[in-house]
């Protein structure tokens, strides 16, 4: 994203140029391959995100939107989807082989959680847990293949994203607190996948 603004970082979060975006974005890095950020901000101009696919297939991304604006994702494969309204298509899930553009109108607020994270912590918490992998969404990461797919969230999944943004631990507790966190969203993720 390109803003023409300077956006400065301290600590966990980015500063934000008042006359872009008011609200909070940080990201957390807790433990190896596995990473986190919460957004909760309003825009003030239009922003249009764009991800470029890269050749790589090793790190991906997971998306938990409660945003009270749905999101217009234009997705690689060209099809479109409103996301986050009403936990509709809340939860998106891509490769970082899977380009992808969405725009941000002025007055949006955006309220999401992501996880970021790499092949071999997905491989390493499938293989210590036993997880069943007879769905192609599963197998598509074991295998390394391109993957990109919205599905609906649950009231489960939200009152967990709910605890991320009401979360006021220090910082030192709060970085083991995210990570407990950011698993339990991900085998929260990986159960309706399965199910």
């Amino acid at each position: 994203v390109a803003v023409g603004e300077i956006i400065e970082v301290r600590g966990n979060g980015l500063q934000l140029p008042p006359s872009l975006a008011t609200g909070r974005y940080e990201l957390y890095e807790l433990t190896d391959g596995l990473a986190l950020w919460v957004v909760d901000c309003t825009y003030h101009q239009e922003i249009i995100h764009i991800r470029n696919s890269v050749l790589g297939n090793d790190h991906f991304c997971l998306t938990f939107n409660i945003s009270e604006d749905a999101v217009t994702l234009y997705k690689q494969s060209g099809r479109v989807v409103k996301s986050g309204k009403n936990l509709s298509s809340a939860i998106f899930f891509s490769s970082q082989s899977q380009g992808l553009r969405y725009i941000i109108k002025p007055g949006t607020h955006m309220k999401f959680v992501g996880l970021l994270f790499h092949y071999d912590w997905a491989y390493k918490i499938f293989s210590q847990n036993n997880i069943p992998l007879r769905k192609s969404r599963l197998m598509a990461i074991i295998n390394n293949t391109p993957i990109q797919f919205t599905a609906n969230m649950d009231l489960k999944i939200l009152s967990v994203i709910e605890e991320l943004f009401a979360c006021r631990l220090p910082h030192y507790i709060k970085l083991k607190y995210f990570e407990g966190m950011a698993i339990q969203l991900f085998a929260m993720f990986l159960r309706n996948a399965v199910t």
